[in-house]
């Protein structure tokens, strides 16, 4: 594999994307749902920084910073699946397209590995995402100063760590794309497997797969057995109810962590939420009595958010990582005749 050959690739790629109208439209989409997240997360911002100085702030007396601002976003962008979208509308053509068209055909009668075209196409669309991101964060940014919000170090660190976040997450979709892309012969197929994969996968499976596992390995739930219901119990059989019905949703929830794991989405979210929802994380962190109870005291920095969630960002890393081995072993096997 020649580094030049793939850089080429790239470039093409990615001035093919800058001048297309679906790269504009898409960069449109993007825009409009970080736009309508900065609002509202500047809104909440100002409440939060309003609730805090009135002094009726009772949980943590940890002053809102502007990362506030990115919880908004980061929640139009995956829960409501708009990053995914993007990614996806990206990617989903790259093979199959070019496929269609025979134009990878007569790329690869000339002197070009295989290699150096699927990795320079994966190359061109990454740099695509990172241009695109970093328009609209700077956007992001325009619109904070323009209300008169400066983020400090700390802020301006978990915000650097929450566009990193973010860019994997697209990373993570453009890859499921490429891959649907690499395995199917046209590109209306590879739509259809890459939004199929990706409802299962961050929608179906760790909803419906944690109750129908629960109810067949740990049966129904144990009753909830009150005071009055339970007049004729001892306290130890009470007790022992309630430890019941408690190992039960340890168990169920263990589960549930277990299944998250293969949606992008709930790890995008498991990630992002310690920088941008601080207090409801270290709420959290005190229900249930974790290690970090240190970090109620005051704003966590970065690197003490990161130590306790570099688990999932390995996590997220394996996504971009399976989609794209299994998109380059295809196409490396792919018969274009």
């Amino acid at each position: 594999m020649n580094a030049d050959r793939v850089l080429i690739v790239a470039k093409k790629e990615f001035i093919g994307n800058l001048v297309s109208r679906k790269f504009f439209l898409l960069l449109l989409l993007l825009s409009l749902a970080v736009g309508i997240g900065a609002f509202d997360g500047i809104n909440e911002y100002y409440n939060a920084l309003e609730l805090y100085k009135s002094g009726n702030d009772q949980i943590f007396q940890i002053p809102p910073t502007p990362v506030i601002i990115f919880g908004n976003i980061t929640e139009n962008l995956g829960y409501y699946g708009f990053g995914a979208i993007v990614a996806i509308a990206l990617g989903f053509n790259l093979i199959s397209g070019e496929r269609e068209s025979g134009s990878l055909k007569s790329l690869l009668s000339h002197p070009v590995y295989r290699d150096e075209v699927i990795n320079g196409k994966a190359l061109g669309g990454i740099i695509s995402l990172i241009f695109a991101e970093t328009i609209v964060f700077v956007i992001i940014f325009a619109l904070m100063l323009l209300g008169g919000i400066v983020p400090d170090i700390n802020s301006l660190g978990k915000i650097c760590v929450i566009w990193f976040l973010i860019l994997l997450f697209l990373i993570a979709n453009f890859s499921l794309a490429l891959m649907a892309s690499a395995v199917c012969k046209s590109s209306s197929g590879a739509l259809i497997i890459s939004l199929f994969i990706l409802f299962v996968v961050s929608y179906l499976l760790p909803v419906a797969g944690p109750e129908l596992l629960s109810h067949l390995v740990l049966g129904d739930e144990p009753k909830t057995v009150y005071l009055a219901d339970g007049s004729d119990m001892s306290a130890s059989e009470l007790q022992y109810y309630q430890d019941l019905r408690i190992e039960y949703l340890n168990q169920k929830m263990a589960m549930n962590d277990a299944f998250s794991v293969f949606s992008i989405q709930r790890v995008f979210s498991g990630l992002t939420e310690p920088f941008t929802r601080t207090t409801s994380y270290l709420y959290r962190l005190n229900m249930a009595g974790g290690d970090n109870l240190n970090l109620l005291a005051e704003e966590p920095s970065v690197y003490e958010i990161l130590g306790d969630v570099w688990l999932k960002i390995s996590a997220l890393v394996m996504f971009p990582v399976i989609f794209f081995g299994i998109a380059y072993v295809r196409f490396m096997r792919l018969d274009l005749r």
